[in-house]
Parts: structure tokens; sequence; C-alpha cells
């Protein structure tokens, strides 16, 4: 395997499981041709950004699923593509970039053959894991969300409006991706292997329900950032009112020098225009009606 890099290639209580890092080569191709691999599934492993899919073979089972990263400081989601060959009698997985998701499941199972499973308990521990990092991604997407209301009142700015529409892309991407999970797990859930075993049926039939609870949360989110934006709008339509009141109070202020020096410019005969105090007459008169305006403004708390 000339370009692949294998990470892992040692069995898990009892079962043979061989783990695949893509990369740009042929390694994995020539490997994936000689178990016999379908040629469309081969070519989804190289052509990411495939939906989540489970596709029944003569000798195995294809799985897609998508592993979720979200970066707090840049409110980036991305996906992973994970992929799961799956024989009665061996598992292979092929991840996208390297990553925790098979150190975590390979500690969940001793590696001697003392306690016997079969792939498709290992197939549940990794969607298992899978999504319970969703619930873990959702509380950091949450925690962003709830730091955003918190500065939508106090600051609010194009630069927040550009993060609401941002997080609510992702959980837009997120929710195509996690009712991708769930009809994953439903067809697994159907699958002859998994229906004859009660206690494993019971472990898919639990993670089907937090696959659907992970909706939820999403669509929780999705509307928790629909009343964000509703906020924030209300709060541009309020400062815009206060900025719009306040240029109001100046411009009365202002208006009786505008109207006093206007009359006083024109060449027609006006009281006091003779007479040597003219200026502080007119001025005091200005000032006056001035203060009398800030204060009606400032009984009725308009400035």
């Amino acid at each position: 395997m000339n370009h692949s890099e294998k990470i892992y290639d040692e069995p898990i209580a009892g079962v043979p499981w061989r783990t695949i890092r893509m990369s740009a080569g042929n390694g994995f191709k020539h490997f994936a041709e000689a178990e016999g691999y379908h040629s469309l599934d081969i070519e989804d492993c190289y052509h990411k950004r495939q939906i989540a899919k489970v596709v029944e073979r003569d000798h195995y089972v294809f799985i897609v699923v998508k592993i979720a990263r979200f970066e707090a400081k840049t409110l980036q989601l991305t996906f992973d593509d994970f992929d799961m060959f799956i024989r009665p009698d061996s598992l292979v997985t092929v991840e996208e970039h390297p990553g925790t998701l098979v150190d975590r499941v390979r500690e969940r199972f001793p590696r001697t053959d003392d306690h016997k499973i079969d792939t498709h308990h290992l197939v549940y521990a990794l969607l298992d894991e899978i999504v319970d990092y969703y619930l873990v991604t959702l509380d950091g997407i949450g925690e962003s969300i709830h730091s955003l209301e918190g500065d939508i009142w106090k600051n609010p700015s194009p630069q927040m409006l550009e993060k609401i529409f941002k997080i609510k892309r992702s959980l837009i991407d997120f929710r195509r991706n996690a009712g991708g999970m769930r009809e994953v797990v439903s067809l697994l859930v159907r699958h002859p292997r998994i229906k004859t075993d009660g206690d494993l049926e019971n472990y898919y039939r639990d993670l089907y329900e937090h696959a659907i609870r992970v909706i939820e949360f999403i669509e929780t989110y999705r509307d928790t950032l629909n009343s964000s934006l509703d906020v924030y709008l209300s709060a541009i339509a309020q400062k815009t009112n206060e900025i719009s009141k306040v240029l109001a109070v100046y411009g009365t202020i202002a208006l009786p020098f505008l109207v006093l020096t206007g009359l006083y410019g024109m060449n027609i005969p006006l009281p006091f225009q003779e007479s040597p105090h003219a200026f502080f007459i007119v001025f005091g008169s200005m000032a006056s009606l001035a203060m009398v305006a800030l204060y009606f403004f400032k009984r009725k708390n308009w400035f």
C-alpha cells in the first residue's frame, strides 16, 4: 500500500479490523480491488463529500458516515468522510483525516479473543462514538449561540449578523448530515444479522434515538438563531431610533439660532436692530429658547 497509510491492522476481540487513512495515491485502490470491493464503493472512498448511506453488496456491506469537527474560534463546522467495509468476519475502515475515533473505539474492546464479538458490535461502537461527538459538537455550537445572544444587545454590529448567518449555514449542513446518519442507523436496525440478536438490536435502537435527539437539538438551535436574528434586528432598529432621536433633539435646539439669524439677515427693519446691544439681545434670546427646548426634552426623557 504505497500511498495509503495503514494505521492499524490487528484484530480486536477476535475480529480482524484494518483501518486505512486515505491520501492521493493508488495504494488503497490496489488493496480494495484485491479484496473484491465494488468499483463504485472504491470511487466513493476517493471522491469525498458523499452522502451518508448503506450499500448492500453480495459479500459485504458498505457504509459512508460523516464525522463532525467544529472550531469555536472561527465558527467553522466541517465534516469528514468515514467509510466502512463490513463482512461477517472482518472490518475495514477508511478515514479521510487522522483523528481519535478509531483509538477511542479500540480502547472499548479487549485485544484478546476471550471476549468474542462480531463486526456489527464494532460498527455500533464506531457509530455510537460519532453520534456522541455530534452531541459534543452541538454543545460547542450552543455555547457560541449563547455567547452571541449576550453580545447582541450590548453592541449589535454587522460582524454579529455575519456570525449568525455563518452558524445558520453550519446548522443546515449539520441537519443534512445528521439526517443521513439517522437513515444509516435506521437501515442497520433492520439488518438481518442485527434483528437476530435482541441485545445488539436494542443497542442500535438506542443509537437511533440518539440520532433523533441530535436532529431535535439542531432544530432547537435553528429556532434560537432565528430568535437571535429577530433580537439583532430589533436592537439595530432601536439603536437607529436612538440616533434619530438625538439628531432630532439637536436639530430642534439649533432651530432658534437658525430662525433668528435668518430673520436678522434680512434687509428689513427689525426690533433692536439699531441698539448697541442688539447682538447680546439676539444671542440671549436664541440661548434662552434653546435652554427651554433642552429643559422640555429632559423632562420628557428624550435626551
